[in-house]
């Protein structure tokens, strides 16, 4: 690593050719860096320490830029450590190309980017777009014209990257989508709440709906423009019932068309229908694969053998180690893993034998360290747990667009 930081000097020499400067003058340390086609797992940390300047910005530029944000150097170090993990060869100007002083003062050529995917499964944006997994493709951009710039104390200052083709993939987006990931964002996952009138005349009409466009509720028959399956996928919606009171209701709804179902509760008709059962609905919360916070919101559903068996344990879990099962010993309370106050308990009405939770304030670090541990494991059996528990994390809705 240390030779990093003392390039072999190299000169170029130009004689009034296209945008080139007429002089012989050695390519500064930290673009003979950059530009000399070595893994960047093997470089990137010491070269950036030594040559690059903290007042660094890369951006892409050109017709043909993908919509990547002007990036500091800690954004862009964020960036290649990503792309490393995922693809451990990862290496700017593959075929060395050595690069020309331009008419500016920076650095330029026209090199390739490349890497192959067989480390960590990769997302250019974590918890926006769904990481791919490993792939084991060698990834090749370009060729794109790389420019670095340098202060007067030799240091890289700023990077512009110009790709030159009409729809070539570009920049950590262009990885993604050339291992097959898409940069359409998902359909979002909801989780919505209600307090009824009535759960038994609402739950009728309710699943009239998924598949019909015609429904009964509260006594009248309504005619909506769309079926809920026509913006959801319905064969993954869910309604659960608190477990005290049905007039409770959580509803778990997948990849929804939010232009489409936003346009349904806007019509008279969803409105009728809500005056007539639904004495109260706050606005959904969006289920994500990844915490929004430190202290998530989270839904969970559980698949169990015996309600009853399973509900005693959990209540005692709130606050006892040993709970009704005696022993193995849980790691922690669940009053010492998350806001106790908010936790509330749900049956699938649509399931048999699936509940669903809703647990405020979780301290992730503890709440994972007690579910991984090999006690939870057997105490979840005791209670009657069959398969894995699906986990999501809850966030507001973002605003809608300007």
């Amino acid at each position: 690593l240390d030779s990093l930081s003392r390039p072999s000097p190299q000169k170029y020499t130009c004689f009034n050719m296209g945008n080139c400067m007429s002089s012989t003058e050695e390519i500064p340390a930290g673009v003979a860096a950059f530009f000399d086609g070595e893994p960047m797992a093997s470089k990137a940390e010491q070269m950036i320490a030594t040559h690059y300047s903290e007042a660094h910005k890369l951006s892409f530029t050109g017709p043909y830029a993908p919509p990547v944000p002007e990036m500091d150097l800690a954004k862009m170090k964020g960036a290649i450590g990503n792309l490393i993990a995922s693809f451990p060869d990862f290496t700017f100007n593959s075929e060395k190309v050595t690069p020309k002083k331009t008419a500016d003062g920076g650095w330029a050529a026209n090199i390739k980017v490349i890497g192959t995917h067989t480390g960590a499964p990769f997302t250019p944006m974590p918890g926006m777009l769904p990481p791919v997994e490993t792939t084991n493709k060698l990834v090749t951009i370009g060729p794109e014209t790389f420019t670095l710039y340098t202060d007067a104390a030799g240091k890289v200052v700023k990077t512009t990257i110009t790709p030159l083709h009409e729809g070539a993939p570009a920049g950590p987006p262009g990885f993604y989508t050339e291992i097959g990931g898409s940069l359409k964002p998902p359909l979002p996952d909801l989780v919505m709440e209600a307090t009824l009138k009535d759960f038994a005349d609402w739950f009728a009409g309710f699943k009239e709906h998924a598949t019909s466009k015609t429904f009964t509720i509260g006594g009248k028959t309504f005619a909506a423009p769309i079926t809920r399956g026509d913006c959801m996928d319905e064969a993954k919606t869910e309604c659960f019932a608190e477990w005290a009171d049905d007039n409770k209701v959580l509803i778990t709804m997948y990849a929804v068309d939010m232009p489409k179902f936003g346009e349904f509760m806007a019509t008279p008709e969803f409105k009728e229908m809500s005056e007539l059962s639904i004495v109260e609905q706050p606005p959904p919360l969006m289920m994500k694969d990844a915490p929004a916070g430190p202290a998530p919101d989270l839904f969970v559903a559980i698949d169990v053998e015996d309600m009853d068996k399973w509900k005693a344990g959990f209540d005692a879990h709130a606050t006892s180690k040993t709970g009704t099962w005696g022993s193995p010993e849980a790691k922690f309370t669940r009053t010492e893993v998350c806001d106790e106050s908010k936790t509330r308990v749900f049956r699938s009405k649509t399931t048999p034998n699936r509940v669903g939770l809703l647990i405020g304030g979780a301290d992730m670090e503890k709440f994972g360290a007690m579910m991984q541990d090999e006690a939870w494991e057997k105490i979840s059996a005791m209670l009657g747990q069959t398969g894995a528990p699906t986990l999501k994390f809850l966030a507001p809705m973002p605003p809608p667009p300007a």
